[in-house]
């Protein structure tokens, strides 16, 4: 019977949309993580982190012994297969998805703190997530939980919730021992698609539909609950559930049965598989071959091509050369006629200045016999004068 008088459902949803930098925040009232202000951070630090492991943590723990062996046995045969963690990472760690499980809604939980008081009413709250949270670690064993936090602060317009994160990890014989795989964790759980099933009844649909049950069935201890779809009441309900149970643990049993015992039929699809490989390979090689065939010709051609301009080519330089050299024979033709030239004006210019040079030269000696007879004469005159002179001073 449960231990108040609430009467809702349980709200579980899962998907590959998951935060956990706004699962664990702790700036969680920022512009980021409350535009609307459905976060009370007074409430904040009642929060609970029930485990977290950084995912980049998480697939070293997880897969670093299996890529070591992987590496091992492929770096001398097959050295392009050779991966690190930090690349596996990179590859799968978009596969990574989030459960959210709440207790029934907003309203619910209203009524709830009205009936027992806010502190009592998350304290239910808190029981059922942990309840949670440890039943899906126990019964999930292919899906890695590597965080898990309960929020508190988020009941303004909502309701306490759990964020769980996980990775689905399958054990496998082919390639690495150990690898993200969901159809490979649905199997290791007992979820199959069977023939007289729809194809809509996935593995995975099927597994959701058992953890919505699940979440139901523990939620019953807290509030009357409402199933989230047609089923029988009471006592039936949970045998109906003990049956598919026991059919999942059945199915998971043969499953790795099969696993352990590999048989001749599966190892004789392998060599089947391998031959297809090869018939494949051998007809890519092919394709390939031709391919090379091809561009070498076109290889070839684009060489004739350039050959027939680098004769051209050559021609044109030979051709070039030979008329620079017709060029500075012209040329130098061209200067001696020039040199010859320059003389026979030279001295074509020499005999018509030279009658012109005599006469200035007669000119100039007869100015300069002029001025000397003068010079001559002044010279006289003043000898006489002084003679003159000293005649008269005597008759005194």
């Amino acid at each position: 019977m449960a231990m108040t008088n609430i009467t809702g459902k349980v709200s579980f949803h899962s998907g590959k949309t998951l935060s956990i930098a706004h699962n664990l925040g702790k700036e969680r009232t920022s512009g980021n993580w409350n535009k609307d202000g459905h976060i009370s951070p007074e409430r904040t630090p009642l929060n609970v982190v029930l485990t977290n492991t950084p995912l980049k943590e998480f697939f070293e723990e997880t897969f670093g012994e299996a890529i070591e062996k992987y590496n091992i046995a492929n770096e001398k045969k097959h050295p392009d297969r050779v991966t690190s963690v930090k690349e596996y990472y990179n590859k799968q760690k978009n596969k990574a998805q989030e459960s959210i499980f709440q207790l029934s809604d907003h309203d619910n939980y209203i009524k709830l703190v009205d009936e027992v008081g806010e502190q009592q009413a998350d304290e239910i709250h808190k029981q059922y997530l942990t309840d949670v949270y440890n039943q899906f670690k126990k019964e999930n064993p292919s899906l890695k939980i590597f965080s898990a936090t309960i929020h508190f602060d988020e009941t303004k317009y909502g309701t306490p919730h759990l964020h769980l994160d996980y990775l689905p990890v399958a054990e496998s014989n082919r390639g690495l021992t150990t690898k993200v795989s969901m159809d490979g964790a649905m199997k290791q759980l007992g979820f199959i698609r069977e023939r007289k099933q729809k194809y809509s009844e996935t593995p995975y649909k099927q597994w959701l539909s058992a953890q919505r049950l699940r979440a139901e069935q523990l939620a019953s201890k807290y509030i009357n609950v409402i199933p989230s779809e047609p089923s029988v009441i009471g006592h039936q309900q949970q045998n109906e559930w003990r049956a598919k149970e026991q059919k999942r643990n059945a199915v998971q049993k043969l499953t790795g049965a099969f696993t352990a015992n590999r048989t001749k039929d599966n190892a004789q699809a392998v060599i089947d598989n391998a031959e297809s490989i090869k018939q494949v390979a051998r007809q890519e090689a092919k394709e390939i071959i031709d391919k090379a065939k091809v561009e070498q010709l076109k290889a070839k051609k684009l060489m004739e091509i350039a050959d027939n301009k680098i004769s051209t080519a050559n021609q044109a330089i030979a051709e070039a050369q030979r008329n620079i050299a017709v060029a500075e024979k012209n040329n130098k033709v061209v200067n001696t006629k020039i040199g010859k030239f320059a003389v026979t004006i030279e001295q074509e210019v020499q005999k018509r200045i030279a009658p012109e040079n005599f006469f200035l030269r007669q000119q100039q000696e007869d100015e300069r016999y002029k001025n000397r007879n003068y010079e001559q004469q002044q010279a006289v005159q003043e000898l006489l004068q002084k003679v003159k002179n000293k005649s008269t001073q005597k008759g005194r």
